[in-house]
């Protein structure tokens, strides 16, 4: 995924299991050369409904995520 504004790209997967209903996201590359947007430095990270009425939220505006 590009980073609207800069150069670089975020690399990541999201695998979802039905039976579980457990979710992964797995990142290959969240480093963007630019530290105010490396490792989720300004992303949010989460997931919500089909409504967006309901969510969860993991990262919001912090260097959380990890390679």
């Amino acid at each position: 995924m590009p980073r609207i504004g800069i150069s670089g790209t975020a690399t990541f997967q999201v695998i979802l299991f039905e039976d579980e209903h457990d979710i992964i996201v797995q990142y290959q590359d969240v480093d963007f050369d630019y530290p105010s947007y490396d490792f989720g430095q300004d992303a949010s990270v989460g997931i919500e409904d089909e409504l967006g009425a309901e969510g969860l939220q993991i990262v919001y505006k912090s260097p959380d995520l990890s390679n």
